[in-house]
């Protein structure tokens, strides 16, 4: 499946080298995750709702958050992608680095809130 993706999403896939060919690696990396996160808390929320079990509708609630973390680094790659201007003229490739921080943080402040409320 990944290769389907890769050889589908990713012209040139081989020449890693090519700062767009990366970009569209991090794109298709984050679109398959959110889709396959957003498809995975609906199932779960769905099974969690009809058999009553909270752990299982709390996973569904962990998917979500994780998909909202796929989105941060689908925003970074985008804004990274963006080409050298007067103001920036190495370009914006910090983004990448930004959207892992804010990313660590949101997974952080999750992880103290989880252990704050068992």
């Amino acid at each position: 499946m990944t290769s389907w993706l890769i050889r589908t999403f990713v012209p040139n896939a081989g020449d890693t080298g090519d700062p767009a060919v990366r970009t569209r690696y991090g794109l298709v990396a984050s679109m398959t995750c959110i889709v396959c996160n957003v498809l995975l808390c609906m199932g779960k929320g769905a099974v969690g709702l009809v058999s009553g079990s909270v752990s299982i509708v709390a996973d569904a609630v962990n998917n979500l958050s994780d998909a909202s973390s796929n989105v941060v680094s689908l925003l970074g790659f985008k804004l990274a992608s963006r080409p050298a201007d007067e103001d920036h003229p190495y370009g914006h490739g910090r983004y990448e680095y930004l959207a892992g921080l804010v990313v660590a943080v949101l997974v952080c402040a999750i992880g103290i809130n989880l252990v704050g409320s068992s």
